[in-house]
């Protein structure tokens, strides 16, 4: 079985695309990498995510919603240490732009989606309908 790598460099993230293709054990480990990690719970009303986004502030998260989908998309930026200027480091933090669509598996009601974000963790609450469009989810 493949180790997860929690090292990943801004070429690694184009790896993350062919995860669903490549899914066996002779898969390079980071094409099973999916940011952010997500749980999706689907009740008779609601469809809803929670995602991992530790790290990162409230005004770098980017929800879209359209007929099919939710797409999370948000910036984790670099700390700048200006007093280490030239020596040794180690960064096994990932850094850089990130996104991931999740398909829905039904149509939901754009003007009652809730998202809200407490200590790394995005909780975001789609109440179910027949009909949708595209249209940008405003975390509180």
């Amino acid at each position: 079985m493949a180790k997860e790598l929690t090292t990943l460099n801004d070429s690694d993230i184009i790896h993350t695309w062919f995860d669903d293709i490549f899914d066996n054990e002779m898969s390079l480990p980071l094409m099973k990498i999916k940011n952010p990690k997500i749980d999706l719970k689907e009740t008779e009303k609601e469809i809803i995510v929670n995602a991992e986004i530790p790290g990162v502030d409230k005004k770098d998260i980017k929800l879209d919603l359209n007929e099919n989908s939710l797409t999370i998309s948000y910036e984790k930026k670099m700390e700048k240490d200006e007093k280490n200027k030239g020596g040794w480091r180690i960064i096994e933090r990932s850094y850089g732009s990130f996104a991931r669509t999740i398909p829905l598996p039904q149509p939901v009601d754009e003007n009652s989606a809730k998202a809200t974000y407490k200590d790394g963790v995005l909780n975001i609450v789609l109440k179910k309908t027949k009909e949708t469009k595209n249209n940008r989810i405003t975390i509180e």
